[in-house]
C-alpha cells in the first residue's frame, strides 16, 4: 500500500469517526446530556486534530469545513441550553430570597 492510499484510507476513517462522534454531540446536546456532550466534545476536537496532520483532498476539506459549521451549530445550541439553566438557577435563586423575606415579614407581623 501506497503513502498516498494510506493517506486516504486514514482520512476516511478520521471523517467517518467525526461524523459518528458529531451525530452522538447533536444528540446528547439535543437529550441536554451535558457530561456527555462535554466528553464527547473532547473526544470530536481529538480527531480533528489528528485530521489536521493528514493530507486532504479539496472534497475532504469542504467536509471537515462542513462538519466545523455542524458542530459550532452545537455547540452555539449547547451554550444556550446552558445559559438558560443559569437564568433559571439565579431566578429560582432569588425567588428562595423572596419566599424567606416573606415568611420572616410573617412573623414579624405575628409577633407583633
Amino acid at each position: 500500500m501506497s503513502d498516498t492510499s494510506d493517506d486516504l484510507h486514514v482520512m476516511e476513517t478520521l471523517l467517518s469517526a467525526c461524523r459518528e462522534r458529531l451525530n452522538d454531540l447533536n444528540r446528547a446536546v439535543k437529550g441536554k446530556q451535558w457530561q456527555r456532550a462535554a466528553s464527547i466534545a473532547t473526544d470530536y476536537a481529538g480527531l480533528l486534530a489528528r485530521l489536521a496532520t493528514v493530507d486532504a483532498s479539496p472534497a475532504e476539506r469542504e467536509e471537515m469545513v462542513q462538519l466545523d459549521i455542524r458542530h459550532r451549530r452545537c455547540m452555539r445550541q449547547l451554550s444556550r441550553q446552558m445559559a438558560a439553566m443559569s437564568e433559571n438557577i439565579a431566578s429560582l435563586e432569588e425567588g428562595k430570597k423572596a419566599v424567606q423575606r416573606s415568611r420572616d415579614l410573617t412573623e414579624s407581623i405575628y409577633r407583633q
